[in-house]
């Protein structure tokens, strides 16, 4: 499980001579319906720092006509996950080259999925911190 190799120390997640972002970036892992949105919003507000959700990015770029859109439409279409390639060239964007550049650093629900989206991440910035969000057991 990712969240277990990066939580172990497993994935090595400091600032390496390459990484382009500098500022912190949180990420929240768990599964869907634990509260990762909830939870990001009110980090988001606490600590100033946006929000970004690869799966509310992905939903809104289905609703448009580009490029981007009409591959990743193809790929989601066909039952499959977005490509590794596909995933790190939209989050290199979005910490590169999109809004809040004067915000204290990024929150990420979504991404990293796996160990080697983790691994392109090294690439992009520094991950300070993971929240592993679970859902509580039923009661018997």
């Amino acid at each position: 499980m990712l969240a277990r190799a990066i939580l172990k120390g497993g994935l090595r997640f400091f600032a390496s001579e390459s990484a382009r972002y500098t500022k912190p970036i949180l990420l929240l892992m768990g599964a869907p319906g634990v509260g990762k949105g909830t939870y990001g919003k009110r980090l988001s507000r606490d600590w100033k720092m946006p929000v970004f959700s690869t799966g509310e990015y992905l939903r809104n770029l289905l609703k448009k006509e580009t490029d981007l859109s009409n591959r990743v439409r193809g790929i989601v279409q066909s039952g499959k996950l977005v490509d590794d390639d596909t995933m790190f060239k939209i989050m290199e964007h979005r910490l590169l080259h999109d809004e809040d550049q004067n915000a204290k650093g990024i929150i990420l629900d979504g991404f990293p999925r796996n160990v080697d989206q983790a691994k392109m991440m090294e690439k992009l910035g520094t991950i300070k911190a993971c929240l592993l969000y679970t859902s509580p057991s039923p009661r018997d």
